[in-house]
């Protein structure tokens, strides 16, 4: 079996990442969110042994001022919002960078908007990277195979990830010299 046919491809290429209003409406304990956000994100990690989420991590995020503390023990769906788009992105920016790309998202949209457009954005993401569809991408390889592939979905990552860190960097600075010329008038 190849790889492009493998489970594994087969998995991210029909990955769905709950909207917004497909999100459980109740209120969720703590264990309810870990279950429910794990068994969401199960195919994006690599060991079914990783701890997506755990208490700890839970609590870490409310201490970092990434997630609002608990309501009577209680996450609502803007916790799980705010807990599954930390969970994807954990695995390539750091916390104060995620804080920063949420920050810039619902500055702009409402936390419904820009939720659903991270869940579009993933899928279309990893089914572009498992499909091969970089059309924009010329395959330069003589010979394409799994290697050249991970190549080129290595660099795709790399490029991907230091555009986010440099549109934070400019948008960062761009509030810093805003307020900073508001001081002087």
């Amino acid at each position: 079996m190849d790889f492009e046919t493998s489970d594994l491809v087969q998995d991210m290429i029909l990955f769905h990442c709950p909207r917004s209003s497909e999100l459980p409406h109740l209120d969720l304990y703590m264990d309810q969110v870990i279950s429910f956000i794990s068994e969401t994100l199960n195919c994006c990690y690599l060991d079914a042994d990783d701890k997506i989420l755990t208490p700890a991590m839970i609590n870490n995020y409310v201490k970092q001022g990434i997630v609002s503390p608990s309501k009577n023990k209680k996450y609502t769906t803007h916790h799980l919002m705010y807990l599954i788009v930390v969970c994807v992105f954990k695995k390539m920016l750091s916390i104060p960078e995620i804080c920063a790309l949420i920050r810039i998202q619902i500055q702009t949209y409402p936390i419904e908007v820009a939720y659903d457009y991270f869940c579009v954005e993933l899928e279309n993401a990893l089914r572009n990277t498992f499909l091969q569809k970089e059309a924009l991408m010329p395959v330069v390889a003589t010979k394409e195979t799994d290697q050249t592939r991970l190549l080129r979905s290595t660099v795709l990552a790399f490029a991907n990830k230091l555009y986010i860190q440099k549109f934070i960097q400019y948008h960062e600075q761009y509030i810093i010299t805003k307020k900073m010329s508001a001081y002087l008038i």
